[in-house]
């Protein structure tokens, strides 16, 4: 958990996928120790994020809030945003929208 300026706390979280909801996955259960969250269904803006972090994601996050959600027509729904961190320096960030 992390407390912002404004007294906002933030809940991180670090997962592995263990099931997507398709007839070929089938479902691994969490392990001992680990709590299994189901993310429901939703519409996802999704940016790539590529580069060097931090700062790759935090500017998708600025670009987000200040120019796309608000020229977007959407509002954000009330899921966590995702970060997909893959090989050469590759990320995306995955926020749901309504």
């Amino acid at each position: 958990m992390h407390q912002c300026d404004d007294k906002t706390i933030l809940r991180y979280l670090i997962a592995v996928t263990n099931h997507v909801d398709v007839p070929e996955c089938r479902h691994v259960p969490a392990l001992q120790g680990m709590t299994e969250l189901s993310i429901p269904e939703a519409t996802w803006a999704i940016f790539e994020a590529n580069g060097e972090l931090p700062d790759a994601t935090q500017k998708i996050y600025k670009q987000f809030y200040t120019e796309w959600l608000p020229n977007s027509g959407y509002s954000l729904a009330d899921l966590p945003a995702i970060e997909c961190y893959m090989q050469e320096n590759r990320q995306e960030v995955w926020i749901a929208i309504n």
